[in-house]
C-alpha cells in the first residue's frame, strides 16, 4: 500500500513539473508597446543586456515582433558579455517564421535549457539575415525582473563587429525553465506516471466495490 501511494505521489510530482508555470527572469511586456522599435535587415543585430542577481535556468523567450512579408525568420540568441556589448554566441533559440499583418507576441525557445549565473551579465539578441524580408522589434518600457537588473542595449549593423548604444529597450520577456538535470528521462517519466495511474484507478475500483 505505502509503494502504491508512493508511485501515485511520484508520478503527480513528474506531471507538476512537466506543466509548472515558467517565472519572467527580467523583461518589460511584452504586449505594453511604446513608441519607437528596431528595425532589422542584413547585418542588422540588437542585443538587451541584464545583470543575473540569482542563478536560473533560462528556456525561451517571447519577443514583440511585426512583419509585412511572409518571408522574415528572425534569429535569436543569448549571448555572452564582451565589455558591455554582446559577445559570443551561448545559445540559440528555435527559429520561427513571421506572420504578416499587426504586431504579434513569439514564443522562441531554447532547444536546452541554459543556466544563467547570478552576478554575470548576459544578452539576449535578435538578428536579421541577408536572405529575409524586414521585420520589426517593438519598443517598450525599460526591463525590470525578479532575477535580473537590466544593463543597457547595443545596436550593430554590421552583424557584431560594432556597437553603438541604444536608447530603445525592446519588448521581451525572458522566461525561466527547470533545470534540465534534474529531470528524469522521458520514459522513465511516462512509466512512472503510467504506473501511478493504474495504481490510482485500481484504487479507486476497489473503494468503488
Amino acid at each position: 500500500m505505502r509503494l502504491r501511494s508512493l508511485l501515485g505521489a511520484l508520478a503527480a510530482c513528474l506531471l507538476a513539473t512537466a506543466t509548472a508555470k515558467a517565472d519572467v527572469i527580467i523583461g518589460n511586456g511584452p504586449d505594453n508597446y511604446t513608441s519607437g522599435g528596431t528595425s532589422f535587415g542584413a547585418g542588422v543585430l540588437k542585443g538587451i543586456g541584464f545583470t543575473m542577481t540569482s542563478t536560473i535556468y533560462a528556456g525561451s523567450a517571447r519577443l514583440s515582433l511585426f512583419t509585412n512579408a511572409a518571408n522574415a525568420s528572425p534569429t535569436v540568441y543569448l549571448m555572452s558579455d564582451a565589455n558591455g556589448n554582446p559577445g559570443t554566441v551561448l545559445a540559440t533559440f528555435q527559429s520561427l517564421t513571421l506572420t504578416s499583418g499587426p504586431p504579434q507576441t513569439y514564443l522562441f525557445t531554447l532547444p536546452t535549457a541554459y543556466q544563467l549565473v547570478s552576478g554575470t551579465t548576459y544578452w539576449l539578441a535578435a538578428a536579421g539575415n541577408s536572405n529575409q524580408a524586414l521585420f520589426a522589434w517593438l519598443g517598450d518600457d525599460t526591463p525590470t525582473g525578479s532575477f535580473a537588473t537590466y544593463v543597457g542595449a547595443r545596436l550593430s549593423f554590421n552583424s557584431g563587429a560594432s556597437y553603438s548604444v541604444s536608447g530603445v529597450a525592446n519588448s521581451f520577456e525572458l522566461l525561466s525553465a527547470p533545470n534540465p538535470s534534474a529531470l528524469p528521462e522521458p520514459s522513465v517519466a511516462i512509466t512512472l506516471s503510467a504506473v501511478g495511474l493504474l495504481v490510482l484507478i485500481r484504487s479507486r475500483r476497489r473503494i468503488s466495490a
